[in-house]
């Protein structure tokens, strides 16, 4: 699978709220790019899910971040 494909893929991912969700945004995305999901190998499917996971856990810490500025600490 090419990098620009699989940039394409992590672009348009959906966000998801827990791993099954993502798995399935993986697998939705790789499908609306009309990909045949049996070309698609192991070593590949890995990397795109590892990619996906790295991208909501930034997310994650981002919106942390945002939420946890706003608060005051009183002394």
């Amino acid at each position: 699978m090419t990098n620009q494909i699989m940039d394409e893929l992590r672009n348009g991912l959906v966000p998801a709220s827990n791993s099954v969700e993502l798995i399935n945004a993986v697998v939705d995305r790789l499908l609306e790019l009309n990909i045949d999901l049996q070309e698609v190998s192991l070593d590949e499917m890995k990397t795109l899910m590892s990619s996906a996971s790295s991208l909501k856990a930034k997310e994650n810490l981002q919106n942390r971040s945002r939420h946890s500025s706003g608060c005051a600490i009183a002394s």
